[in-house]
């Protein structure tokens, strides 16, 4: 599970921050907040200013998914998902996005 915090000065900035950034996350929660800081000078207020927050909290999409690791990837011609012809180096399956690890595991 992972984190990020954003932080502006208008709620709208923040929301677009948001939503680009969850557009290939899996995510668990988003907490948001809206802070109003008052300028004083003597006894009146003197400016106001508002910091908006949002901290979301995830998961890559593809990696939580069950990844298995080729032991042999010179002879794997298909995707272990949906047996999917691959090409040796793609990150995902092309048809059902799959992620793929090329590496060597002792698991297998």
């Amino acid at each position: 599970m992972k984190v990020a915090i954003f932080s502006g000065d208008y709620a709208f900035n923040v929301q677009e921050m948001v939503n680009d950034f969850i557009k290939d996350k899996q995510v668990v929660d988003i907490k948001y907040q809206s802070v109003v800081h008052h300028s004083y000078r003597g006894d009146h207020i003197d400016g106001i200013h508002i910091n908006d927050r949002a901290m979301v909290i995830y998961e890559d999409r593809y990696d939580a998914m069950n990844v298995k690791p080729y032991k042999d990837y010179k002879t794997i011609k298909q995707c272990p998902a949906c047996d999917h012809e691959l090409i040796y180096g793609s990150k995902y399956c092309d048809q059902c996005g799959q992620k793929l690890n090329w590496e060597e595991s002792d698991d297998n």
